[in-house]
């Protein structure tokens, strides 16, 4: 089981590395979804403008998935962060930006390995 201190501490250091520090972080209960980028619209002199202002993270899916899979979610995050004014929201731009930032940009969004009791979750072939 992983530590939640550990996970906030290690996933504010690779939001400032990358330029989303000033971003608030925090855990959540979801259990739909393992993490999200909150934003809050405004409108400008050109248009309607999206501001990022906070990474969740569902404290249930912390806890069970693999380390790999934790920061792979966080780059996602981190890249809809950077994005959050791109045309779409998993697009070209988007899917180049997890690219730069070391994550793997294949599929619109992520698979966990695992269900969120922790069991190995089966592969459909």
């Amino acid at each position: 089981m992983n530590d939640l201190n550990d996970i906030e501490r290690k996933a504010r250091m690779l939001m400032t590395a990358h330029g989303v520090g000033s971003l608030d972080f925090a855990f959540d209960r979801g259990t739909r979804r393992i993490a999200a980028l909150h934003m809050a619209k405004y409108n400008s002199a050109t248009g309607p403008v999206n501001l990022a202002k906070k990474i969740t993270f569902s404290r249930k899916w912390a806890l069970v998935l693999p380390e790999q899979d934790v920061w792979e979610v966080m780059i996602h995050e981190i890249a809809h962060a950077l994005t959050c004014n791109a045309r779409t929201p998993h697009g070209p731009e988007f899917a180049a930006v997890v690219r730069r930032l070391g994550g793997k940009a294949t599929k619109r969004c992520f698979s966990p390995s695992v269900n969120i009791d922790g069991t190995p979750r089966k592969v459909v072939a």
